[in-house]
């Protein structure tokens, strides 16, 4: 079967503060004892558009080495949680999503080291499902680099300078581009991924404009224009300005019952106090599109999710991407409650390719462990 490249970034992003106590990390070397300087970091994960609709991995951890002196220093998970992250990478398009919060020593490090689960599970825009397996990674050479795999775990090191200041602040990433995986025999029981992964530095970052940066999660409380989103490794309590959000109360709300993922856009953070200034927040669900109007401005229809009732969505046309038709499934960012069962929505994303559901495709948290975002 012919390869075909998945079409999606996925950015593992690292901010790097002064402070937090949330997580302890070890050094061959000494690192990270008591009279070590030590800066705050926070893990982000983050993704762009892709012709696959879902790419689910397994992220069991991320550190930092120094392999001049042997330090290093696990950022995730937590100190105090040994649960994976289950990220359906097609969820956080244009999102640089916070999933862990830990402490570092105040030291360069020069290597990156990610553990994941070999087996990568992919949709495609027919609504075709592949397990498949990573085989290889580049770091942008000619040729892929092989991983180091033992049982259904895979390693990966990767080259990149991660500088932790005492009290001050620095930035480092680390970019899945699948947009040249390459994905070999699709559907068949030896479908393999070849990966590429390339650091990213601080100037480089700031050029990834447009991206949502905050929190996502699951809402579990949610009064006035104050909600808690859980991420999966702690919870956040976000205090949302609410300027332009319509019934913000009502759309938190639906967002709680429905058990659909919240994307906070941060403003600020407190990592230590677990606290997000947001902008915005939105609330993502994927549902079957009915009742389609586009004869006048905004486009409204139907949707209805996999589970829950259905609901009414109206957004710009210069807000849709991809191609929206009844009977076929649609990702919505709402916004704003308008009236009952009536939101707007700030993004839209027309699956044309894909069916009605009979099960949850983005929407869902699978039971234990880190949600799936």
């Amino acid at each position: 079967m012919k390869s075909a490249k998945i079409r999606l970034a996925a950015l593992f992003c690292v901010i790097l503060g002064a402070g937090i106590w949330l997580s302890s990390c070890g050094g061959g070397g000494g690192g990270g004892t008591s009279s070590t300087p030590t800066g705050s970091v926070g893990l982000f994960m983050t993704d762009d558009a892709s012709t696959y609709k879902n790419v689910i991995a397994v992220v069991n951890s991320v550190s930092f080495l120094n392999s001049g002196n042997g330090d290093s220093c696990t950022v995730f998970p937590a100190a105090g949680n040994t649960s994976p992250a289950t990220v359906n990478l097609s969820n956080l398009s244009d999102v640089m999503a916070l999933i862990s919060t830990g402490n570092c020593p105040a030291e360069s490090f020069n290597r990156i080291k990610v553990v994941f689960s070999n087996s990568v599970g992919l949709t495609d825009s027919t609504g075709a499902s592949s397990q498949c397996a990573f085989t290889s990674f580049s770091q942008g050479q000619p040729a892929p680099d092989t991983l180091s795999c033992s049982g259904n775990n895979c390693t990966m090191e990767i080259n990149g300078a991660v500088n932790v200041l005492a009290s001050q602040d620095s930035r480092a990433a680390l970019d899945f581009v699948l947009k040249d995986f390459d994905v070999t025999g699709f559907g068949t029981s030896s479908c393999s991924v070849s990966m590429r992964v390339s650091p990213l530095d601080a100037a480089q970052m700031d050029q990834k404009t447009g991206y949502i940066s905050g929190v996502s999660g699951t809402v579990s409380s949610a009064v006035g224009n104050t909600v808690t989103i859980n991420t999966g490794t702690r919870s956040f309590i976000v205090n949302s300005l609410a300027s332009g959000q319509t019934g913000f109360p009502g759309l938190m709300q639906f967002t709680k019952t429905g058990g659909f993922p919240a994307i906070a856009n941060c403003a600020s953070f407190d990592f230590a106090a677990g606290t997000c200034l947001a902008n915005q927040v939105l609330t993502t669900v994927t549902g079957t599109v009915s009742n389609l109007n586009t004869n006048s401005a905004p486009y409204t229809f139907t949707l209805t999710p996999s589970s829950g009732s259905p609901i009414t969505v109206s957004v710009p046309a210069a807000q849709v991407t991809g191609t929206l038709a009844d009977g076929k499934l649609a990702t919505v960012k709402l916004s704003s409650q308008t009236a009952s069962s009536t939101f707007a929505a700030s993004q839209v994303d027309g699956l044309a390719g894909m069916g009605a559901m009979g099960t949850p495709m983005n929407n869902g948290m699978p039971g234990g462990g880190m949600p799936m975002m």
